[in-house]
Order: structure tokens, then C-alpha cells, then sequence
């Protein structure tokens, strides 16, 4: 088996090449930052037990993605309004029973947000060592770097370092499973659709004077650093990233009795390519941050309601 350690990449050519990716990409992206709405959610199917398989690996792919989209404060926000909603100055009627619904739903096993944070750090790690980024930045590199050589006739090349890294990305993978990860992603599903469906009705927009549920998010939300999340580079790496995973999960079998034809399947879905570039773009803000504190904590704290609204809340 091939371990990160020996990839040809280095973590400096991966920044450098995720440099020129930005240069490359970050107007257009910029510009249609919050174009990604709505959330597309995958069709899960339920696991059985033993390893890795493509059920499992569509799970993990769907559970990513509400990795990174819980960092938004999207869930959370979602609980609080629905906590508050005696309080808040709600006339809507379908809105009114969304939030009922959603409390309801609440009282019937969903994870609150301890129990999620317990499972994405389990799976992903995103404030440790165990960063899955840092395995989606390596296997976006290697694909953002195939395209570049395919484009300069140099395909052999591009061919053995997909390889190579998928190899070592499925090899990674075989180790961050948890018990009933197919029976988890659904639980998480649902709990997403119902928050998309409260934080996006328009109900909430007009009494928060927001756009859309990304603008609500981003003017209800603040990190802990009192800084607003980057709604857009957190959607579009949830999205991103969970294409590659299913991507990954579609050709699983051939990938691991032969990894050498990663390269020519990758060629085979010209949005890959698209995907790897858009998930460095998204991924670049990461990369600014401050370096991390000697004593991370085991999950990013998630960013929490700040905002009063009218006739009351967060009190």
C-alpha cells in the first residue's frame, strides 16, 4: 500500500499549486459565491456490516458534507430559532409549522450537537492531525495537476500520480469508519432537510431582512472568533468535496483491484477535474487561518447566534 508520506507531492507544492488554482479560479468563484442553493442532499442506502464498501463510502461521502456544512452554524442556527419560536414575532402559518415539526422531530432521537461533533470528529478530524482536508487537498492537487498534464500530452504521469493518491486516500479511509455509518448519515439526512427547510423559508427572511438562507446564516452566525463564517467556501468544499467521495464510492471496486486505473477513470468524468479545482479555491481560506492552538479543541466550536431580532430572542 502507498502512504501519503510517499506521494510526490509535498505539502509546499500542494499550497503552491492551490496558489495558481486561486489566481486561476477565485473571480469566477467569488462571483458566484452563493449560486449553490439549494443544498443537493445524495439518496442514502442502508450499510451492513464489514468494511469499506460503496454504501459505506456514499455514507461517509453524505456525512462530509454535513461535516462541513455543521461549521456554518446552519443546524444550530436552525435549533435556536426553532427553541425561540414562542418568542419570535411569526405570523406564518407554514412557517409556524415547520418549527413545530421540527421540535417534534427533535424529541424522536436526532443528534443534538455534542453527538454530531462526537461523529464528524470520529470520521473527519477537521482541528487535528487526522484532517480529512488534507486528504481532499491531496487528492484535488493530484487531479487539478492531471488535467494540467493531460493538456501538455503528458498522460502517463498524470495517470500514475492519481494512482498513487487514491491509493493512499482509500487506504486512510479503511481506518475512519464508525459503527452504523449508513444508519448515522440518514438520522443526519433528515435533521439537515428539516433545518434547510426552516432557515430557507421566506418567512424567516423577511423578519431577519435576509436574501436567501446563505445571507440569514451569515448575519444570524458569528465564529468564536467573532468573525462570520465563510458561507460560500463552506458550501461550495461541502459540495465539492462530496462529489469526489461518491466519485471515489462509483469505482471502488476497480480502484482497489486496480489502482493504476484511477487516472483513466478520472478521465472519463471531465467534472472531476472541475470539482478538485473548485474544492482548492474553496479550501484556500483554510490555509490563512492563524496556526492552531497548542490544545485544539476535538471539534471546531461551532458559530453561534448573535443577532436580536425584531420583537425579541437570544435573550
Amino acid at each position: 500500500m502507498v502512504s501519503l508520506c510517499q506521494s510526490a507531492l509535498t505539502f509546499g507544492s500542494i499550497l503552491e499549486h492551490q496558489a495558481r488554482t486561486l489566481q486561476r479560479y477565485g473571480a469566477p468563484v467569488a462571483a458566484a459565491a452563493l449560486s449553490v442553493e439549494p443544498v443537493q442532499l445524495p439518496p442514502l442506502h442502508a450499510t451492513g456490516p464489514g468494511g469499506l464498501d460503496r454504501t459505506k463510502l456514499e455514507s461517509i461521502a453524505a456525512l462530509y458534507m454535513y461535516a462541513e456544512l455543521e461549521t456554518s452554524g446552519l443546524m444550530q442556527l436552525a435549533e435556536l430559532v426553532v427553541e425561540q419560536r414562542v418568542t419570535l414575532p411569526i405570523r406564518d402559518r407554514e412557517l409556524s409549522k415547520l418549527l413545530e415539526d421540527f421540535a417534534t422531530a427533535q424529541r424522536g432521537g436526532w443528534y443534538d450537537d455534542s453527538r454530531r461533533a462526537q461523529v464528524f470528529q470520529q470520521l473527519f478530524g477537521f482541528s487535528g492531525a487526522r484532517d480529512f482536508r488534507k486528504l481532499l487537498r491531496l487528492l484535488s492537487t493530484q487531479l487539478s495537476q492531471m488535467a494540467q498534464a493531460r493538456t501538455n500530452g503528458d498522460r502517463q504521469y498524470a495517470a500514475r500520480g492519481v494512482g498513487m493518491v487514491v491509493e493512499a486516500v482509500l487506504t486512510d479511509m479503511d481506518r475512519r469508519q464508525i459503527a452504523s455509518v449508513g444508519h448515522t448519515a440518514q438520522i443526519l439526512n433528515r435533521q439537515l432537510r428539516s433545518a434547510v427547510a426552516v432557515l430557507g423559508h421566506p418567512g424567516l427572511h423577511q423578519l431577519y431582512q435576509a436574501r436567501d438562507m446563505w445571507s440569514l446564516i451569515e448575519k444570524l452566525a458569528v465564529s468564536p472568533g467573532g468573525v462570520p463564517p465563510k458561507v460560500s467556501d463552506i458550501v461550495r468544499r461541502a459540495q465539492t468535496g462530496q462529489f469526489m467521495l461518491r466519485w471515489l464510492a462509483e469505482h471502488l471496486a476497480t480502484l482497489r483491484a486496480q489502482p493504476t486505473k484511477a487516472g483513466d477513470l478520472a478521465a472519463a468524468t471531465p467534472a472531476l477535474f472541475n470539482h478538485a479545482d473548485m474544492w482548492l479555491v474553496a479550501a484556500a481560506s483554510l490555509t490563512r487561518q492563524s496556526p492552531a492552538p497548542q490544545n485544539p479543541q476535538p471539534y471546531p466550536a461551532a458559530p453561534t447566534p448573535s443577532y436580536r431580532p425584531p420583537g425579541g430572542g437570544w435573550a
